[in-house]
């Protein structure tokens, strides 16, 4: 947990990160237009499918951790 949290201040510092709340990271439009690039020059479809499965799911807990989204499944 240190490293990663010594690894964010270095991006932060350098730019490549801002705080956009307590435990709240951002990055510039360029950082992820570039990211999005590589993704689709270097990862299979089948890759870039999964990544975002996982993401999805985590992002899904998240939700459900911050908001209480299981009140809202009945939906």
């Amino acid at each position: 947990m240190r490293q990663c949290r010594d690894l964010v201040g270095e991006l932060v510092h350098t730019g490549l990160l801002t705080r956009a709340g307590p435990g709240r990271f951002r990055s510039h439009d360029l950082i992820h237009a570039y990211a999005r690039e590589l993704c689709h020059e270097q990862d299979a479809e089948p890759v870039r499918r999964a990544a975002r499965r996982r993401l999805h799911r985590r992002h899904s807990r998240h939700l459900d951790d911050t908001v209480g989204a299981p009140a809202l499944r009945g939906r």
